[in-house]
């Protein structure tokens, strides 16, 4: 287990036997599309699905979004100025927002109309950008630390100047329309819909990847969301440790080490609103629990692959996780 808690977290190792029941299967997928090379360029590809499947939006070096349809056919292109750093459809599926380097415009394009509005941020070197779970709120973040936010019902947008003294990395919106940021001067801020900070929180290391339980899918998947359960939030530390941060109990985070064997962890989701499905870079995935009586404590172990597992999706209403290695 991985030593000693960072920043007044309370440190405990991820442990224990497997109490959750788990097949793992080879399944056979079907090939709908491709979106090749020709349009998106050499190298990384950043891609969004629409909320309900309607359309695929990606990006690589070629600096331009191919938006398509679930048949695979072109919709639309957006010429970028640089390149793409982030896509994030709103929660209604109206609106794509995209990030792109060396640009304080942000592109903004209307999934019903099919046309692009360019949002000027007044701001350079964007780093971060999401929108909001449950409002018409997209949060834009910078270099700076700066914070802008766009209303796009009433086409408002509210600068927040010095929310972070230095980079903003990360961040994610909760159920109840709060933002957690994450920032290279290694605090989190939890901010209302309006940008007020609620509170600020010092750690000793800068987190990374945050995600809130309780998001809209794992309320409905879960049937059941307390109170509580809306209020914490993960983030990776180190890519040895991940944090449990309650907007609640701001005071007392709490970090999680797992085995060594496990490596650094290559990303995570939450489910089911108390667990956390966690992939690894040496081929694991481990479940484990946040319930308060059982935080830490391991419900799946696997060895998924041999080779290093860079990402994984999950679908809840089928029951089914699907994981890529490099």
């Amino acid at each position: 287990c991985a030593p000693g808690a960072r920043g007044g977290a309370r440190a405990r190792c991820a442990g224990g036997g497997s109490t959750m029941s788990t097949t793992m299967r080879m399944i056979e997928l079907k090939k709908v599309f491709t979106v090749g090379k020709s349009l998106n360029g050499l190298g990384a590809v950043l891609f969004a699905w629409h909320p309900d499947g309607s359309y695929l939006a990606c990006s690589g070096s070629s600096r331009i979004v191919n938006i398509s349809n679930r048949q695979g056919e072109p919709v639309a292109e957006i010429p970028l100025q640089g390149q793409c750093l982030a896509l994030d459809w709103d929660k209604d599926g109206e609106v794509l927002a995209v990030l792109q380097r060396d640009s304080g415009i942000v592109p903004l394009w209307d999934a019903h109309q099919h046309k692009v509005s360019n949002l000027d941020t007044n701001m350079k070197d964007l780093t971060f950008l999401k929108w909001s779970l449950t409002g018409p709120q997209l949060a834009i973040g910078n270099v700076k630390g700066n914070l802008l936010l766009y209303n796009k019902r009433t086409l408002k947008k509210v600068p927040i100047l010095g929310k972070h003294v230095k980079r903003i990395t990360c961040g994610a919106w909760n159920a109840d329309n709060k933002l957690a940021l994450a920032s290279e001067d290694k605090q989190v801020t939890i901010s209302n819909a309006d940008g007020d900070t609620i509170n600020q929180t010092m750690l000793k290391s800068e987190p990374t990847n945050m995600r809130f339980s309780a998001t809209k899918v794992d309320r409905l998947d879960s049937g059941r969301v307390e109170e509580g359960e809306k209020s914490i939030v993960a983030a990776v530390m180190n890519k040895r440790t991940l944090l449990l941060y309650n907007t609640e109990d701001p005071a007392n985070p709490i970090e999680l080490a797992f085995q060594p064997k496990y490596g650094a962890i290559a990303t995570y989701r939450w489910f089911q609103a108390v667990h956390l499905l966690l992939g690894f870079e040496t081929g694991y995935m481990v479940v484990i629990s946040t319930e308060p009586s059982e935080v830490g404590e391991e419900k799946v172990s696997i060895k998924a692959h041999q080779g290093r597992l860079v990402d994984l999706a999950l679908a809840p209403a089928i029951n089914r996780v699907a994981t890529c290695t490099a």
